[in-house]
């Protein structure tokens, strides 16, 4: 019999370390939700004061591996979930550390559907700079050791060094960089820029100039 922390800890670390171009392409043109109504939360800032998460409180079994809660100070947690321990876990510290009450992790095989859906929330959010400049009360840094972020980057760093076109659009940089900061301590105007809008695809087939 399959365990729930056995199920969950296979599909972190079965997470792909290279992502095929038909399902990178259709994972940009796809809107972004770090929520999916049919599997919960995959990744990004959890606001557990308002929905969508308190609307159907779960966390999917493909997600960051890192709890992304926000705290006071409008800052996600940071702590990061080993990928060996699987996203029960990561549920447990996030019902005991932040007092939510989310649903347990289903004993079913996780589905083709939430392995789709969970790796294209991730790729978006990592292509598209929201993981390298979120802010955390504790730097996760790469995020749990070979975790689905780590994989990410590292997959997307690489290409950005062979492929051009592909830098031009999305830059070069994918994995966590030190927080910006002033001479006196605080955040740098660049740090709250807005991250650009996602390019259509016919913008990625663009050849750079």
């Amino acid at each position: 019999m399959i365990s729930r922390t056995d199920e969950s800890r296979e599909s972190a670390a079965n997470f792909p370390s290279v992502i095929s171009e038909d399902f990178l392409k259709a994972s940009i043109e796809t809107d972004w939700s770090g929520h999916s109504a049919r599997f919960g939360w995959h990744c990004g800032p959890i606001d557990i004061m308002n929905a969508p998460f308190n609307d159907d409180p779960c966390v999917s079994k493909v997600n960051a591996m890192v709890c992304m809660i926000l705290g006071p100070s409008r800052r996600a947690c940071g702590t990061c979930i080993e990928v060996d321990a699987g996203a029960e876990q990561l549920r447990q510290h996030m019902e005991q550390t932040h007092n939510t009450h989310l649903t347990a992790l289903s004993l079913a095989n996780t589905a083709e559907a939430e392995e789709a859906t969970g790796q294209r929330s991730l790729i978006q959010f990592v292509i598209t700079g929201r993981w390298r400049t979120m802010m955390f009360e504790k730097e996760p840094g790469v995020g749990p050791a070979n975790g689905p972020l780590q994989k990410l980057c590292d997959f997307f760093e690489s290409k950005a060094r062979n492929d051009d076109v592909f830098a031009c659009i999305w830059g070069r940089q994918f994995h966590r960089r030190e927080e910006p900061v002033s001479v006196l301590g605080k955040r740098s105007r660049n740090a709250d820029a807005p991250l650009p809008d996602l390019p259509s695809s016919k913008e990625a087939d663009r050849p750079a100039p």
